[in-house]
């Protein structure tokens, strides 16, 4: 997976950074057809790749998603479901709400685990000054830092926010990842689904 800056499009609210669509959906290891675009798509579970470095969030699963336009059409999350176990039904959130909850931890008191070319770093999540004198901040422990990381910190939320799918106007193809919020137990997972327009295309 390469990630090359901006995306050729037109009037396409696109990020810094985005992924590059592959060659066809024919790349990605499911496919399915909305109304107007063909797709692509790898569902990564809890994880993903981008530039050289993974993540992994707890409480929401990811799909890779490339969408390929037959004209000029609206590409949106708001066109993705997840559907679990053939009953349960998510819809996509905003990649702001999942960046917020790695900013802020404690954004949803739950823990997390964020992981990089180096050591795992998890555990119970720290409250976050949000503006000066919160009152919700309470001194705590320092944490320890990867070595590889002192130097020059990995700003996850941006990478996540960059390499999220494109939403807008587009007549080229694009590609980025789609985030749905689930807590359940991965091992509780028996089929997933990514539906197009309401067109289920199966992942699992």
């Amino acid at each position: 997976m390469r990630l090359i800056p901006g995306v050729a499009s037109l009037c396409l609210a696109a990020s810094l950074m985005a992924i590059e669509p592959r060659k066809s959906p024919a790349e990605y290891p499911a496919q399915g057809k909305g109304n107007d675009i063909e797709v692509g798509a790898e569902y990564t579970v809890r994880s993903f790749l981008a530039d050289g470095h993974s993540l992994t969030i707890e409480d929401y699963l990811m799909v890779e998603v490339g969408v390929y336009p037959a004209a000029e059409t609206m590409v949106s999350t708001e066109r993705f479901t997840l559907r679990i176990n053939g009953k349960d039904t998510l819809v996509a959130q905003t990649p702001g709400i999942v960046a917020a909850s790695l900013k802020y931890p404690d954004w949803n008191q739950k823990p997390r685990v964020i992981a990089s070319a180096g050591p795992v770093i998890f555990g119970r999540p720290q409250a976050q000054q949000r503006f000066p004198g919160d009152p919700r901040q309470t001194p705590q422990p320092r944490q320890p830092v990867p070595a590889e990381n002192q130097t020059n910190p990995i700003d996850y939320p941006d990478l996540l926010t960059r390499t999220a799918l494109p939403e807008g106007r587009t007549r080229k193809p694009v590609d980025g990842y789609i985030f749905f919020a689930y807590d359940g137990k991965l091992k509780a997972i028996k089929s997933v689904e990514l539906l197009v327009d309401g067109v289920p295309m199966k992942l699992r």
